[in-house]
């Protein structure tokens, strides 16, 4: 009776008016399904649940007219049915393309699901799917060609197998991309980009493996001496070159069970496992020594590259992996200090070393506010004519229940942490503000001589630093001297050669410090505008028996005469080399020989004392 009533009613009211809106509602839906195809596809998008919704209605909708058109007629004709093959193949085509993303795998694992508005919209899919099968059928057994309907039965599985093998297919190409992905990640997570070797990350994972599996382990720390030399003069992609060799060096010489990190830069870690049948870590360390020493070759150039290391074993050196590299990172350091390329084995007294270190840097830092530091002045003599004709002022600090502390103990450390410049500029205005002092009072011209580190020469406010303290004091400019050494004139030639110069123009006396125990070269003595030098006291001490030092002083004295140089020899302390000096023309001489550093006190007595002897 509904069928009847359907096919009577519809005829009635439409007769052939359902073909338009037939294929109006079709348009409609596959208006909508192109847009969610070209949308992205993500199972979080709101976007996707909608239009998907928008399908299923759409599919509803044609299934509902068309199947109301199939009942509107007694019997269906060719041309019916050839829609009916063109609409059901063009449903199971369409929505094989949501199937694609609404894999089999992703109801069994929910993990995958990421929304769980997923299962309904499979469920409108699905509904719809049946639907079609049922209007299909139904047009088929009106017609009397039911094997029409298995036909598109089976086409339909056939689709669906085919949709969850390509969406499966699919599924297997990203996975394989997700895991290439995952394992480069992870080797670029664990291994340093330069030089492919394993990096921090990964080799601090292994030790703490290693120590929770309570495995005995040296850890030995490698840092390259002055590497930063080949970088500047050579640049960083020669730098980089000699990197990769070196760590290719360093992997061939690692035992089994053995392994290697760079830390960064030119740091690099070892971890050693001390074998019977091996060799033992002094051994291992003495073989990179000596390996890392070995000529590198590139572009032309020979180069070696020196290394100190640092070694700290667990367990007994430090029970968790912080102690361990704090402790081989103090013997690194250690070897440094002894004069690098070579190994040194971490002890208890090197820790105290260090924390003696660290308690020295904190009262450094508040030595100078506290006004701790004071100085002592060392006369020079004319060897001419006997006199004093000025000081060198030498630091001295008066350390809270540590008494007087010498330069050499705490120098190092200002210029390592930055203290140098702010304790310099004390210096040379204190230096200057005293010497005028003893100008005015006994009517003197004497000069004061400074030294200056290489931070304090290459800072950019250095000329105003030194005008500062000559309009503080009220000392003239030729009263002044400045002493630098070798080494800081050789940094940069070209900076040195403009603030010589400036400096000449205002008046200051410079002086090459400790000369002969730097540069080999002697060009600068020319290209430099300096008034004087200062031989060394280690060519002055055996000056009376060493025929090298005689030797070496006597050069050192005809050159500077013919180059119109004053020299200064300093650690005099005996007569017989004062002899010898005023013998070969030596111009102004120091040392215990006339007096130690005195204090202001103690200094305004000796002048007292060399006055009277006037």
């Amino acid at each position: 009776m509904l069928k009847t009533f359907l096919k009577l009613d519809f005829a009635e009211m439409v007769g052939l008016k359902w073909v338009p809106l037939f294929f109006l509602t079709f348009l409609l839906f596959f208006g909508g399904f192109s847009r969610l195809t070209r949308i992205e596809h993500s199972m979080k998008s709101v976007h996707f649940f909608l239009y998907s919704i928008g399908l299923g209605i759409g599919f509803v909708a044609i299934e509902s007219v068309y199947f109301i058109a199939v009942l509107s007629y007694t019997s269906i004709s060719g041309f019916v049915l050839g829609v009916g093959i063109v609409h059901t193949t063009t449903s199971m085509f369409l929505t094989q393309r949501v199937i694609q993303q609404i894999r089999i795998d992703q109801y069994i694992n929910r993990k995958k699901v990421a929304n769980s508005l997923l299962f309904f919209v499979s469920l409108m899919i699905g509904l719809v799917m049946f639907g079609a099968v049922l209007t299909v059928g139904e047009a088929f057994f009106i017609s009397g060609n039911s094997y029409f309907f298995i036909i598109e039965f089976l086409s339909l599985l056939l689709l669906i197998f085919i949709t969850i093998g390509y969406g499966e297919k699919q599924y297997t190409e990203k996975q394989q991309e997700i895991i290439s992905k995952n394992i480069e990640l992870s080797y670029l997570a664990h291994h340093d980009p330069l030089t492919s070797m394993y990096n921090r990350l990964f080799i601090q994972n292994k030790m703490e493996e290693l120590i929770e599996g309570d495995e005995r382990f040296s850890l030995l720390n490698i840092d390259l001496d002055h590497f930063k030399q080949i970088n500047d003069f050579y640049g960083h992609q020669f730098g980089d070159h000699v990197l990769k060799i070196i760590a290719d060096r360093l992997n061939l010489s690692l035992n089994d069970g053995d392994m290697a990190a760079r830390l960064g830069g030119d740091e690099f870690i070892v971890i050693f496992k001390e074998m019977d049948y091996k060799e033992t870590i002094q051994e291992f360390a003495q073989k990179l020594i000596s390996l890392f020493c070995e000529p590198i070759y590139i572009d032309h150039c020979v180069l070696g590259v020196t290394s100190s290391i640092g070694i700290a074993s667990y367990p007994e050196d430090g029970s968790n992996l912080d102690d361990l590299q704090k402790k081989s990172d103090m013997a690194m350091y250690n070897a440094k200090g002894k004069g690098r390329n070579r190994f040194s084995i971490f002890d208890k007294q090197m820790e105290k070393d260090r924390l003696s270190e660290l308690q020295l840097k904190e009262d450094l830092s508040r030595a100078l506010k506290r006004k701790e530091f004071l100085l002592h002045y060392q006369p020079q003599i004319d060897l001419k004519s006997n006199k004093i004709i000025g000081f060198e002022a030498l630091i001295r600090w008066n350390r809270p229940k540590m008494g007087m502390v010498l330069p050499d103990q705490f120098i190092k450390i200002a210029e390592d942490t930055g203290l140098i410049l702010p304790i310099g500029q004390w210096v040379l205005e204190e230096a200057c503000s005293q010497v005028q002092n003893w100008n005015k009072t006994y009517g003197e011209s004497f000069r004061i001589s400074v030294n200056l580190s290489l931070k304090q020469f290459t800072k950019k406010n250095l000329l105003e630093s030194i005008s500062r303290a000559l309009q503080i004091s009220g000392l003239p400019a030729n009263r002044l001297g400045l002493e630098i050494t070798e080494s800081t004139a050789m940094e940069d030639t070209l900076y040195t050669m403009e603030v010589l110069k400036q400096l000449n123009l205002m008046g200051v006396h410079i002086s090459i410090d400790d000369f002969g125990t730097g540069y080999s070269s002697l060009n600068y003595l020319k290209e430099f505008d300096i008034q004087s030098i200062k031989i060394d006291k280690s060519f002055i001490k055996d000056l009376a028996s060493n025929r090298d030092d005689i030797s070496i002083v006597n050069a050192i004295l005809s050159l500077a005469k013919n180059l119109g140089l004053k020299v200064v020899a300093e650690g005099v302390e005996a007569g017989d080399q004062e002899k010898h000096l005023i013998q070969q023309g030596c111009d102004e001489a120091q040392g215990f020989f006339y007096s130690m550093p005195l204090n202001d006190t103690q200094i305004s007595n000796y002048i007292d004392r060399m006055l009277i002897k006037r």
